[in-house]
């Protein structure tokens, strides 16, 4: 039998260095909540794997290095995380016997600024779309989270048809704020940006979207993370990677609002739903286009071409 060569050795190693990784995941999951537990799978499968290719290959010089490289993508604090996971990991992986030794991982020095990572600039870059996208990227969105269960399209669903923030719909809960056959969700001031307590009247789909993943009592959404499946359903809608890679909850209510200002002039109506206390809040959402000014105009030919009733005179 031969011995493999250095490629195929690495190639192995790798591979177990992703196995044992998976397999600390699954342990960490039962202390972690789910934002985190997600948080740490990103960093072992993105950035670990990588950059040390195999464990043995975790040391203080090869930490350093991570930290270098990080540093000119990410801020301190959220690299500090990153270690903090890492030696975590380390630290089970030695308990375990996987490694003879607990490496040194070094924090960052206080002077090491870092600078601000693409993550971080994921809602600020704003996704556009359509009624039809967002009808797809809806479509593609599961059910509910593969790992932890907790609701995804209905979130969306519910988010889109009410315009609400995401720290609005976070924080709702049953059933002080809606409860199974109401027709609206109450929003209390606390939970409220501009604290605008509320009743919010809700749609057939709306409420089909409640009804489907409220519980007796409690959160109904509570506060998650949907970057991924997000992402997913976005390039199985058809999207652009580019697009797909920042689309961001954000964006569906700045499109149900932008959607709803190109239908309508009851911006009065409109600012209520998304909780401005001010119409020109609002207004920035009105975007000036070709396809609203096509609208406008056939609205106009359409009443000039509908026969005049002539008013009956009086004898």
């Amino acid at each position: 039998m031969t011995a493999p060569v250095a490629g195929e050795l690495v190639q192995r190693q790798t591979r177990a260095l992703a196995e044992a990784l998976e397999e600390w995941l699954v342990v960490a999951a039962s202390s972690l909540d789910e934002a985190t537990h997600q948080t740490y799978g990103y960093y072992a499968r993105k950035l670990w794997i990588p950059h040390f290719r195999v464990l043995e290959a975790i040391s203080l010089a090869t930490g350093l290095a991570y930290s270098r490289a990080r540093l000119a993508k990410v801020r301190r604090n959220t690299l500090k995380k990153e270690l903090s996971a890492l030696r975590g990991f380390l630290r089970w992986a030695f308990d375990e016997g996987l490694i003879a030794a607990l490496p040194e991982i070094a924090s960052p020095s206080r002077g090491a600024a870092g600078v601000a990572h693409d993550a971080g600039r994921r809602d600020k870059v704003r996704v556009d779309l359509s009624e039809r996208e967002v009808e797809l990227v809806l479509a593609a969105l599961p059910a509910r989270a593969s790992q932890g269960g907790f609701p995804v399209r209905g979130y969306f669903e519910v988010m889109y048809e009410t315009s609400l923030r995401r720290s609005t719909l976070d924080n709702l809960v049953t059933p002080q704020d809606y409860a199974v056959g109401d027709t609206t969700l109450r929003i209390r001031d606390e939970i409220d940006k501009a604290r605008f307590g509320r009743s919010v009247p809700l749609s057939a789909r709306a409420r089909a979207a409640l009804e489907s993943v409220c519980p007796k009592q409690g959160a109904i959404f509570g506060v998650r993370r949907y970057d991924r499946p997000l992402e997913l359903a976005a390039l199985a809608a058809g999207l652009e990677p580019f697009r797909a890679r920042h689309l961001s909850t954000s964006d569906f209510r700045h499109a149900r609002l932008s959607h709803l200002a190109s239908r309508t002039n009851n911006l009065s109506g409109v600012a209520y739903l998304a909780g401005h206390k001010h119409i020109s809040t609002t207004a920035i959402y009105a975007h000036p286009s070709f396809a609203a000014s096509e609208r406008l105009l056939s609205t106009l030919d359409a009443a000039k071409a509908r026969p005049q009733r002539r008013k009956k005179q009086k004898r």
